[in-house]
C-alpha cells in the first residue's frame, strides 16, 4: 500500500526555497528517491509484516469459528420450527415447541449482533495498528533520510514516487545518476538484522487501511 505522497506544491516550494538561497554546486547535491520502494524495503516494514500476518491469521480463525457457531444456531432454529409443526403433538406440546423455537431464534439473533460487533472491533483494531505502524516507520524514515543527506552532502532530495493532483509524477524527468534509492536502502539496512525469512512488506494483506 502506498504511503502518503508529497504534493506538487510542497515540492515546488522546496525547490523555490533552495533557489532563493542561491543553490549551486557549493550548496550541495540534489538527488531523487522512490520513497514507496524505500518503505517496502525498510527493515521495520518487513519485520512488522510477520507480526501482522500472525494477527490476521488469528482474526481469520476467530471469524471461521463464528461462522460455524452461526450455522449451528441456525440449524437449531430451523429444527425447532419444524418440530413445532408436527401434527402428532398435542396443543400443549406444540406451544412448548414454539416457545423453544422462539428462544432458539432469540439466541441466534443475539449471537449475530454480538458477532458483527466483535468482527468490526477486531478489524478496526487491526486497521489502527497498521496505520500507527506505518506512521512510526515513515517518521523514522524521514529522520534517517535527513542523516543520509547530511552524510552524503545532499542539499535537496525529491521523492520521485509522488504524484500531483492530476495524477502525474511530481518529477517528470530526472537523470538516473541522481537517484539515491538504492544507496539509501543500503544505508538504513547496514546496521540492522536481516528480515525474518518469508516476511513480506507490511500492508499487503487484506486489511484495508486506506
Amino acid at each position: 500500500m502506498k504511503m502518503k505522497k508529497l504534493t506538487f506544491l510542497m515540492v515546488l516550494a522546496g525547490m523555490m526555497a533552495l533557489l532563493a538561497t542561491g543553490a549551486s554546486a557549493a550548496v550541495g547535491k540534489i538527488g531523487t528517491i522512490d520513497l514507496d520502494q524505500v518503505f517496502e524495503a525498510h527493515p521495520k516494514t518487513v519485520a512488522s509484516a510477520a507480526a501482522l500476518k500472525e494477527k490476521e491469521e488469528d482474526a481469520k480463525a476467530e471469524a471461521e469459528a463464528l461462522v460455524e457457531r452461526q450455522k449451528k444456531l441456525q440449524a437449531q432454529v430451523e429444527e425447532a420450527r419444524e418440530a413445532a409443526k408436527s401434527p402428532l403433538l398435542s396443543e400443549e406440546a406444540r406451544k412448548e415447541k414454539r416457545a423453544a423455537a422462539d428462544a432458539a431464534e432469540t439466541e441466534y439473533s443475539a449471537f449475530m449482533v454480538s458477532a458483527r460487533r466483535q468482527t468490526e472491533t477486531k478489524l478496526r483494531a487491526l486497521r489502527e495498528e497498521v496505520l500507527e505502524m506505518r506512521g512510526q516507520i515513515v517518521d523514522e524514515m524521514m529522520t534517517e533520510l535527513a542523516a543520509f543527506a547530511e552524510q552524503e552532502g545532499y542539499a535537496l532530495i525529491l521523492d520521485r514516487s509522488g504524484l500531483t493532483m492530476n495524477n502525474v509524477p511530481v518529477i517528470v524527468y530526472a537523470k538516473d545518476a541522481l537517484d539515491v534509492t538504492k544507496a539509501f536502502i543500503e544505508f538504513i539496512q547496514s546496521d540492522r538484522p536481516a528480515a525474518p525469512e518469508g516476511a513480506t512488506a507490511a500492508g499487503t494483506a487484506a486489511v484495508a487501511a486506506e
